[in-house]
């Protein structure tokens, strides 16, 4: 897959892309968007995946297929600690929050300190740099609520679906409830086009 640049990606950010689309796709290049927030979301109707409606949605407007993250992440084959998965679980999608806005890389996580920390640090100096915040957002200090179940610290990457995540279930047990999800929905657009 080709990659955007450094200095073209800081420009999308959480941006509308559409002014570089032909440019990206002169170059060939792949671009997926993200979006901090419901009301991007209504425009981006492709993204923010967690439901099989929104699967058949995406595919009826052209989507070759559909990125999912959080609806997986309480599935029993991750093998994060049981802890993590069950704050998932009760999280909605209310309970996110975003940071990173002030290096053009927009991040939303579940909500916990670190997000606290980050928001005040970039509310303060809106000059921040990333050597200001590794300490807070490196890595390691997230994947430690994997093995820990202490979701209180790093950067947990979660999307609107924290709504959908109603159980820790096995994968094919979600797969089968959104395939379901999307034969619903596929019914519907069925009936539409008959009428």
């Amino acid at each position: 897959m080709n990659v955007l640049s450094t200095e073209v990606t800081r420009r999308l950010g959480i941006r509308n892309p559409e002014p570089y689309m032909s440019l990206i796709k002169k170059l060939n290049l792949t671009i997926i968007h993200k979006v901090p927030a419901v009301r991007f979301a209504l425009k981006e109707q492709s993204v923010c995946i967690g439901h099989g409606s929104q699967i058949t949605a995406a595919l009826a407007m052209g989507a070759s297929g559909v990125v999912l993250g959080t609806r997986l992440l309480v599935s029993d084959e991750l093998t994060a600690h049981k802890g993590y998965k069950e704050a998932i679980v009760k999280a909605s999608g209310r309970d996110t929050a975003l940071v990173l806005h002030t290096l053009c890389n927009t991040v939303r996580s579940l909500a916990n300190e670190t997000t606290q920390a980050v928001a005040k640090m970039e509310a303060d100096n809106p000059n921040v740099t990333i050597d200001e915040l590794v300490p807070f957002v490196s890595g390691k200090i997230g994947r430690k609520a994997y093995e820990t179940g202490d979701v209180s610290k790093g950067l947990l990457s979660a999307g609107h679906a924290l709504g959908l995540t109603k159980a820790i279930a096995p994968m094919a047990e979600i797969f089968a409830q959104m395939e379901t999800e999307a034969q619903v929905a596929l019914g519907r657009l069925n009936v539409m086009q008959v009428g």
